[in-house]
């Protein structure tokens, strides 16, 4: 890569376009459950959407973390939202 396409590259780039305002704790919070929600609906499915659950599974996880949440409680979070159901 020459300087000529770095230089096109970072052209447009001003260090804050790329940055998202940081989420609030009640709207990941509420993202949380209603992914829980949403994977509880896929494990109940008649078909085998395995691609979709594991992307809810691994944003689920994600959310728990940034709410301070465990492992286990993510986990058992998860299980009781497929219960539920």
């Amino acid at each position: 890569m020459d300087t000529k396409n770095v230089n096109e590259i970072l052209k447009g780039y001003n260090g804050q376009s790329n940055i998202e305002k940081p989420r609030s704790i009640q709207s990941v919070t509420a993202r949380y459950y209603k992914e829980l929600d949403q994977y509880a609906d896929l494990m109940h499915a008649k078909v085998d959407l395995r691609e979709q659950r594991v992307m809810l599974y691994a944003e689920i996880k994600v959310l728990g973390w940034m709410l301070g949440k465990a492992d286990n409680t993510i986990t058992q979070d998860i299980d009781a939202a497929c219960k539920k159901l």
